[in-house]
């Protein structure tokens, strides 16, 4: 049985925005023809210094994951500096759980992961989330690049479509589309 309408609604709304895209070919240049790209190689200032200000690093180990910096737009989307904090309950009730979770998977699976979020009243702004791994010397993955982007702050309420309340973006399709090779479907 097929995806409900519902569901194809949900995935149809789960578009990156440019900028994901943006930083996701920026990944894949410095990952070549390696799995990961090495974190030696990440210098996002020098880079793609228009996306800085939607970055974030943290090091994923124990006992939970730790912003290593944080970019202005995130600081002021999150009304805080997260900088040197833990992803716990008490940064970020309820939702600390998942967010280590989905750190983890990236870090030990060694690939991208990517995902949609409409908020506000009337979900008429998508935050797309992607995180991406990097690797150190001993081609661990201890370090997690994410950028967090927001689609519909530019455009006039009246021109917005509500965004899907949370919804996973097909990175290997969109990978495989920034490669200019087939989608596997």
């Amino acid at each position: 049985m097929g995806p409900s309408s519902s569901d194809r609604d949900l995935v149809l709304r789960a578009q990156p925005t440019e900028s994901m895209c943006a930083l996701l070919r920026y990944w894949l240049q410095l990952r070549g023809d390696d799995d990961v790209p090495s974190r030696a190689k990440l210098d996002p200032v020098m880079q793609v210094p228009r996306l800085v200000a939607n970055l974030a690093l943290l090091r994923v180990a124990p006992p939970s994951p730790e912003f290593r910096v944080i970019g202005s737009h995130i600081v002021h989307w999150a009304r805080r500096d997260l900088t040197g904090r833990r992803i716990d309950e008490e940064t970020f009730p309820g939702d600390a759980t998942r967010m280590c979770h989905q750190l983890s998977s990236i870090a030990q699976g060694r690939r991208p992961l990517a995902f949609s979020i409409g908020y506000g009243p009337l979900r008429l702004v998508a935050r797309c989330t992607i995180g991406l791994p990097f690797a150190e010397p001993d081609r661990s993955v201890r370090d997690v690049l994410v950028g967090v982007f927001f689609d519909g702050l530019d455009r006039p309420v009246s021109a917005r479509q509500p965004a899907a309340t949370a919804a996973e973006i097909d990175v290997a399709s969109l990978i495989a589309e920034l490669q200019g090779q087939p989608s596997r479907e």
